[in-house]
């Protein structure tokens, strides 16, 4: 049971909607309400907020790629194995950015779980 936030009356949601927020009777309130919102807010969703959130993206994704080569560095060491780090870390951070920081976290979390 979810509470209306316009009516406050409990109703309850379809199961496909993530954050239930207004009953049936308030949705074209709600959605008024959003509408006003973006007429005040002009030029929020103009490509910035996307292009801004990409280069945040890329940035954790070099972060991990870093790390990561810092790790197998240690390992290249300590086996004495010719490897030419430069271009494994080239690849890695391609292969991140091609599986995409969510995927990469997912698998991340498998493996932490699992260890």
């Amino acid at each position: 049971m979810h509470r209306c936030e316009f009516c406050h009356v409990m109703f309850e949601a379809r199961p496909q909607v993530k954050r239930p927020r207004a009953c049936k009777n308030c949705q074209a309130k709600r959605q008024r309400k959003e509408e006003d919102w973006r007429d005040r807010h002009t030029g929020i969703y103009d490509g910035k907020y996307q292009q801004i959130q990409k280069r945040e993206r890329l940035k954790k994704l070099k972060e991990m790629t870093e790390q990561i080569m810092k790790l197998i560095e240690v390992g290249k060491t300590f086996l004495g194995e010719a490897l030419d780090l430069k271009v494994m870390g080239e690849l890695l951070h391609r292969f991140l950015v091609f599986s995409g920081i969510r995927r990469v976290k997912q698998v991340l979390a498998v493996a932490d779980n699992q260890a």
